[in-house]
């Protein structure tokens, strides 16, 4: 029945609980047709520990529920420690957008100067908010990367990476599946460390087949760099045909020029007769 719940319905139960001074966590994973509104009575909450959102909250808009959440963020002795993101949100684009990738960073320091982990370079993860420092990363099963094209932290548990052999550049799994990235990839047949476009190469012993994971890249390049040449050689064309059209008119000044010089020579010439 939950997600039969409109947005008045769950704005009218969190004014009638005092949800401000009472609610500590809230989950509204199942409420598809909610776009942030109803979430009002929580703003500046001090005793909010969790809400929770989820797949079927695609309608969800960060323009309307941030500010809500920044509201309650930048409350002095604010409580909120835990906050399961829509998934419509943790994609790298929606991240990277403003005002959600404000609230990240902010969320993501909040989380960090409530952690009672004593460890250096504490971090936090960008999509599930757990941190680790330098010491317990790795230790405790999920260990913080920085994304190489990004530039997020993600944890292993809600993203997997991909880090390139050669030059070590890491790769975010969202990245890494985008076709306008340099992300490092994986041959799919001799099961290879991955690589990066960008290091592929005949110097670093590349088998075909790992070659063959970058070819639909190599073909695209090829053929954007064979639509410069033609550019190049259709400019070079038409420069030609300016040059040649503007040697022709010059040509054509110059014999005007002898025959206006050939005409002033014989009126000279028979004007001089006649003084003679």
């Amino acid at each position: 029945m939950v997600d039969k719940l409109s947005e008045d319905d769950i704005g009218a139960v969190l004014v009638c609980i005092d949800a401000k001074n009472k609610l500590k966590s809230l989950r509204l994973a199942d409420c598809k047709d909610i776009v942030g509104n109803a979430l009002e009575p929580l703003c500046e909450s001090k005793v909010l520990k969790k809400i929770q959102f989820g797949r079927n909250n695609g309608k969800l808009s960060s323009s309307i529920v941030v500010p809500i959440l920044n509201s309650i963020v930048d409350t002095d002795g604010n409580s909120l420690r835990d906050i399961v993101l829509p998934h419509s949100w943790k994609s790298v684009k929606a991240r990277n957008e403003q005002p959600l990738n404000n609230f990240l960073v902010k969320f993501n320091e909040s989380i960090i100067s409530k952690s009672e982990c004593g460890g250096e370079n504490l971090r936090s993860c960008f999509t599930c908010f757990k941190s680790v420092c330098d010491g317990c990363n790795g230790n405790d099963g999920y260990p913080i990367q920085t994304c190489g094209h990004c530039k997020i932290n993600i944890c292993d548990e809600c993203e997997y990476f991909q880090t390139c052999r050669v030059c070590n550049s890491t790769f975010c799994s969202v990245c890494a599946e985008r076709d306008d990235v340099d992300a490092a990839k994986q041959c799919e047949h001799c099961y290879g460390e991955p690589i990066c476009f960008g290091c592929v190469s005949p110097e670093n012993e590349d088998c075909e087949a790992c070659l063959g994971v970058f070819y639909p890249k190599l073909r695209a390049r090829n053929e954007e760099l064979g639509n410069e040449i033609a550019g190049l050689c259709d400019e070079n064309e038409a420069q030609k045909t300016r040059y040649a059209e503007e040697k022709e008119e010059l040509r054509n000044e110059i014999d005007t020029l002898r025959k206006e010089n050939d005409e002033l020579k014989k009126k000279l010439s028979e004007g001089l007769g006649i003084l003679g």
